[in-house]
Formats: C-alpha cells, sequence, structure tokens
C-alpha cells in the first residue's frame, strides 16, 4: 500500500522531471531574471523567509534546548508548536516578498 510520504515523493519526482528540462532550456533568462530580483527591496524578505524556514525551524528541535527549557512531560508539544510556527513565519515571510516584488514592480497579479 501506497503512503502518504510515498506520494508526496512521486509527485516532487514528477515536478523535478518536467521542470529541469525547461531550467536548462531556458537559463539565460533565468539567470537575468534572478539577477534583476536581487536587486530588488523584495530579496531581503526573501532570504529572511527561506533562512527562517531551513534554520530556525531546524534549530527549534535541537534536544539540547528542550532539556534546557522544558520538563519532559510537555518537551515534545513544545518543540512541534515552535518547529511549526517558526515554519509558518517564514512561509508568511515568502508570501509576503511575493507580494511586496509583484505590488512594486508593475506586474499586475
Amino acid at each position: 500500500m501506497i503512503s502518504d510520504s510515498d506520494i508526496w515523493v512521486w509527485l516532487d519526482t514528477l515536478i523535478i522531471i518536467i521542470a529541469v528540462p525547461f531550467l536548462v532550456k531556458n537559463r539565460q533568462h533565468l539567470v537575468r531574471s534572478l539577477h534583476n530580483y536581487m536587486k530588488t527591496s523584495s530579496w531581503g524578505l526573501m532570504l529572511a523567509g527561506i533562512y527562517t524556514i531551513f534554520v530556525f525551524s531546524n534549530f527549534s528541535g535541537l534536544p539540547m534546548l528542550r532539556e534546557f527549557a522544558l520538563d519532559n512531560a510537555h518537551q515534545q508539544d513544545a518543540v512541534n508548536l515552535m518547529t511549526e510556527m517558526s515554519a509558518l513565519f517564514g512561509y508568511n515571510l515568502l508570501f509576503f516578498s511575493t507580494l511586496h516584488h509583484f505590488s512594486f514592480s508593475g506586474i499586475n497579479a
């Protein structure tokens, strides 16, 4: 039987198979667009969101922080809450970066 995680692996693989040839074909346009985006004020907000998701949501799950701040009864609940809330904050930063970019770049979203 296929589990939920297996389905996500297959969907991710399908997206990669479709996207990579397209990106390789249009790599000059991709590099030029990324270079232009890095000059906007939305770039910093985007980096903050990515940094928050990949660093702080994983950092909050470190065992030494849990043992220092919490007793054993509440450790797992607190870790789950901190991880999910920091990831949610990071995704909100990414969302607002996208809104900011489209609202101030003259592109009608």
